[in-house]
């Protein structure tokens, strides 16, 4: 059992092909048992189900399941592990507390060296000059996703030097909208937590609803932000399931 963890960003699901990848380092893993799912696309069979169906066949797998929550890795840890088991398992998720279920080897995923990230965003983006991927590279604070994400705001012959935190971050959040000063609010008060439940709103687990006092007025309405969202859409935050964090 294994769960690789980390900012969301910073390149775990790469991480996981590259274990599969021949071209990439030595002793691949064998491509031919790696079994794959996102809990982002609602698998059918669920990943327990699948677990099971494949020890009850005998059959040799790597059960890789991306955006996993801590209760599932959990079950599948206790299904897993049991004796004459066929089926290893990779859990993916930004996950930072350290109660993980006994057997479970957990690799913590860090943010990549500004250094790295200038060559990704020199490669991926030709047109962005030196001075500024260096620029985004250290506004990133070595996070990938964000780093590409700003890249993809600058034209070609634009150029973002001299550019304040403030200014970058406004370019990366906005990225053309119209400002809405409330929705940047709602973002602030977003962001005072590493990640929240969007999707409860009453009872107990229902922790949209408390951000709401702190946002003002916009969350009133208690709606689950949504892929066009500024922050989902900018990459400064991910949607997870019912589950919403910031990328950095």
């Amino acid at each position: 059992m294994v769960r690789l963890v980390g900012l969301s960003g910073v390149g775990k699901t790469r991480l996981v092909q590259a274990l599969f990848d021949a071209r990439i380092g030595s002793l691949p893993l064998p491509p031919s048992l790696a079994v794959y799912t996102n809990l982002l696309d609602n698998p059918d069979p669920q990943p327990t189900g699948l677990a099971s169906d494949l020890i009850a066949t005998r059959t040799r797998a790597i059960l890789i399941v991306d955006n996993c929550p801590p209760d599932l890795h959990r079950r599948l840890s206790d299904l897993c592990a049991a004796s004459g088991s066929t089926v290893s398992v990779l859990t993916v998720e930004y996950d930072v507390r350290d109660d993980q279920p006994e057997g479970t080897q957990v690799v913590t995923l860090d943010t990549s060296s500004p250094e790295l990230i200038e060559k990704l965003i020199r490669r991926r983006f030709p047109h962005v000059s030196e001075v500024d991927a260096r620029t985004i590279a250290e506004a990133s604070g070595g996070n990938a996703r964000i780093a590409i994400a700003l890249a993809g705001t600058i034209e070609r012959s634009e150029s973002i030097a001299g550019f304040s935190d403030v200014d970058l971050f406004e370019r990366l959040f906005w990225r053309e909208r119209d400002r809405d000063h409330a929705l940047l609010r709602a973002a602030k008060a977003c962001a005072l937590v590493y990640s929240f439940n969007g999707e409860t709103l009453d009872g107990d687990e229902a922790e949209l609803p408390r951000l709401c006092a702190f946002a003002g007025p916009l969350l009133e309405h208690r709606s689950r932000p949504s892929a066009e969202n500024p922050c989902v859409a900018s990459g400064a935050a991910v949607l997870s399931s019912r589950w919403i964090s910031r990328a950095g």
